[in-house]
């Protein structure tokens, strides 16, 4: 009798002990698919800047690879800046400043907000 009590007792730490076998297997699989997950939102992030840009680009009537504010960053924000607070100081509304230079009215309105 105490032979039998032993032997089940000595299973079932066994068994208990192989349950968590396939509990690291699972970590891994859960881990190759949070990483596959991050990596298609990455891919789809960047799918959704693309779109947006080419939106942009054919909403705007522009098919410059560019646009006019990339390059001005790039050339130097001083003659932005020049640029907007002149149009501003001749009469110019914000919104027309913002389709003149292919910019939002947000961007216009902290250029001149910089200026002042």
């Amino acid at each position: 009798m105490l032979w039998l009590i032993t032997s089940l007792i000595a299973v079932a730490a066994l068994l208990f002990l192989l349950s968590f076998i396939p509990a690291k297997k699972e970590r891994e699989e859960k881990q190759q698919l949070e990483q596959m997950n991050l990596s298609l939102m990455g891919e789809m992030y960047q799918l959704k800047k693309k779109v947006q840009v080419l939106e942009e680009e054919l909403l705007g009537g522009t098919l410059d690879p560019q646009p006019d504010y990339a390059k001005a960053q790039s050339t130097g924000q001083a003659e932005l800046f020049e640029e907007a607070g002149a149009m501003y100081r001749s009469g110019y509304a914000i919104p027309a400043i913002a389709r003149e230079m292919k910019l939002t009215e947000s961007e216009v309105q902290n250029i001149l907000s910089r200026l002042a």
